[in-house]
């Protein structure tokens, strides 16, 4: 894909942003889905124009090549309500919400803030996804959207979970003490998360101790999160039978397989 495609959330003109994720769609059926039948498509919506995202949805919503719909996320947290529509089409249609790096978080006035100041190195700037895209999470479920959509699920690929499980832990102990200020929050927040959003194994995690790895996927039940990625071509990329022994046996037939059934449905099935 166009690396620049996964910034359009952030054009500060929603016209140009919108025309850009349209284009995108065409050549991406076109040149890529018309190629080969195992090739499969998200729809890119710019978010920050609620209207033309939802009819960029219906544009390819029956096309059974595309399986989802990508979320470009901006400076705006993924809760609010003004995204609604988008979250009603995509629903409508059977496609989960996907968001991955924009590449710019941090950097542009409307792109995803890191807190704190504009990273300065790769170094910084990376370690900003362990801020920017928990909040967004977060964002979905105390602002309701998974109560009043209680079919659409969520995919945060390349955004890391390693910060899961303490997330899980606090959300649900602030949950308990907030149950007045967000009565719409009808269930410990980590079930939603455990139901319904799922996270990608690249960037997958190297603690200094291999059987930490284990634990850690126990904790942020993994079972039922995590989905396989290998990021390839890029430099990072995570070899399938490299982390595959990392991964426990007990686990592997739902990462490898049915977790990204369970996010995509029956459109990720070979016709």
């Amino acid at each position: 894909m166009p690396q620049g495609a996964l910034a359009v959330g952030m054009f500060p003109n929603p016209d140009v942003g919108a025309v850009l994720a349209s284009a995108h769609n065409a050549w991406l059926a076109d040149v890529w889905l018309d190629s080969d039948p195992r090739w499969k498509g998200a729809v890119y919506v710019a978010p920050q124009d609620p209207a033309q995202a939802v009819a960029e949805i219906e544009r390819w919503g029956s096309d059974q090549r595309f399986i989802a719909v990508f979320f470009s996320v901006n400076r705006a947290l993924m809760g609010e309500r003004q995204f609604y529509p988008i979250y009603e089409a995509a629903n409508h249609y059977g496609f989960p919400i996907v968001v991955h790096p924009t590449g710019a978080e941090g950097i542009f006035v409307t792109s995803p803030q890191v807190p704190g100041a504009v990273p300065a190195q790769t170094l910084d700037f990376r370690q900003g996804f362990s801020s920017v895209y928990p909040m967004q999470v977060a964002s979905l479920i105390a602002n309701g959207v998974m109560d009043r959509f209680p079919t659409l699920k969520f995919g945060f690929f390349e955004c890391g979970f390693a910060w899961l499980p303490d997330m899980m832990w606090r959300l649900d102990s602030y949950w308990k003490a907030s149950r007045q200020e967000t009565p719409w929050v009808r269930r410990p927040p980590s079930e939603y998360i455990i139901e319904r959003v799922k996270f990608s194994t690249q960037p997958f995690i190297e603690p200094a101790k291999r059987e930490q790895i284990a634990q850690m996927l126990e904790m942020m039940r993994a079972d039922r999160t995590l989905v396989f990625s290998s990021d390839y071509p890029h430099w990072d990329t995570d070899i399938p039978t490299e982390i595959v022994r990392d991964i426990p046996e007990s686990m592997r037939e739902r990462i490898f397989v049915q977790n990204a059934l369970d996010l995509f449905g029956e459109r990720l099935r070979p016709a």
